[in-house]
């Protein structure tokens, strides 16, 4: 199934390449401060780096770094911007995000860093947006080099030819090799980041295409997946630990704020009915939705309030709208609170996205 006609195709082709001549114009000064984003900062920064809880461990992790890194890009704060990225050029990348994508994680000890993992395509294209959009916003050229390798890189190393479905984005590095099915992880997908690649490569159109087809033919439950697994014929694959929940939530909240007129929006949001008609019935977003058993269970915590907020409409968004306000965010719910940034941040009007994926500060 692909989402795109021909002729839409080329239109979006047509709109990215003139995107790249005419970048966004950002205005000199910025009329709006974020009250939220300046708490956020001086209570979670320490040297702009930002240390996860988990299980009694501490780490850091490259998907908080993209995120925070765009934050700092809506109060067009290029100091904070350059010393986290600074922060995770030398934690996570050894020195070099042009030669090394980030790793996913890494533990924190006393005796310093240990067990680098892997790395996570979710976040090297969110950060690959990120320098995209400050080389639009500060003309620094060196922002669009690093962008340009992190993009290469992810395209070199975190795809994959499928004989039915194309050629597709995975979660990490490629190491399908000889096997006989693929995963993919409907969360690396915002809309708004994979626009604006494509004016960069127009390569990642068609990745974006290919993919996002792939997520429609696991949508069929109403609920997006953690994970969606195809053979080589193009098949789905669904286990009995197959299930939409904590992973999932990304997807939901990318799409809540990218721009109305996107056409993957469009298509996608009601593909999620269901869930959004189990919120709608006691106003909780449900944990963990089964794809094997088709049942749901259990009650999903802020960061399921804020991943869902932005796509509710009257008092399931008023109530959560509420609660997320309201809350005293602790030192363990790091994920939730940047959850939380992205949902009320542009429920305030902080920031927007434009048709083209660019950021918007000023409406």
């Amino acid at each position: 199934m692909k989402i795109y006609n021909k002729r839409l195709v080329k239109t979006l082709l047509i709109s990215a390449l003139s995107a790249v001549l005419l970048t966004p114009s950002y205005a000199a000064d910025l009329k709006r401060v974020w009250p939220q984003y300046q708490s956020f900062m001086s209570s979670r920064a320490k040297d702009n780096v930002f240390i996860s809880n988990l299980n009694n461990e501490e780490f850091v992790n490259s998907e908080i770094y993209s995120y925070v890194m765009l934050f700092a890009l809506t109060q067009k704060d290029k100091n904070r911007f350059d010393g986290l990225l600074s922060a995770l050029e030398t934690t996570l990348c050894e020195g070099d995000i042009k030669s090394n994508l980030p790793y996913a994680r890494v533990k924190l000890n006393k005796n310093g860093n240990e067990n680098r993992e892997g790395t996570l395509t979710r976040a090297n294209l969110f950060i690959a947006y990120d320098l995209y959009t400050a080389y639009e916003m500060f003309k620094d050229e060196s922002y669009r080099e690093k962008a340009d390798a992190i993009a290469a890189m992810v395209k070199s190393s975190c795809t994959y030819g499928h004989p039915v479905l194309g050629t597709v984005i995975l979660p990490s590095y490629n190491n399908v090799a000889d096997k006989k099915e693929i995963t993919i992880t409907p969360n690396i997908f915002a809309p708004f980041v994979m626009q604006k690649l494509g004016q960069y490569d127009i390569d990642y159109l068609s990745l974006y295409d290919n993919t996002v087809s792939a997520v429609v033919r696991g949508s069929g439950d109403g609920f997006a997946a953690d994970t969606l697994t195809f053979n080589m014929d193009g098949d789905q694959i669904i286990r009995i630990n197959s299930i939409g929940s904590l992973d999932a939530l990304r997807f939901y909240l990318w799409l809540g704020i990218t721009c109305e007129s996107d056409p993957n929006r469009r298509l996608l949001i009601p593909l999620y009915e269901n869930m959004l008609k189990d919120i709608e019935k006691d106003l909780n977003v449900p944990e963990v939705a089964n794809l094997y058993t088709h049942k749901v269970g259990g009650i999903g915590t802020l960061s399921y309030m804020a991943s869902t907020m932005l796509l509710e409409k009257n008092k399931e968004k008023d109530f959560f709208r509420t609660v997320l306000k309201n809350h005293v965010f602790k030192k363990d719910e790091l994920y939730a609170q940047v959850m939380t940034m992205f949902a009320l941040g542009f429920d305030n009007h902080y920031f927007r996205f434009s048709h083209d994926g660019s950021l918007v500060l000023e409406y």
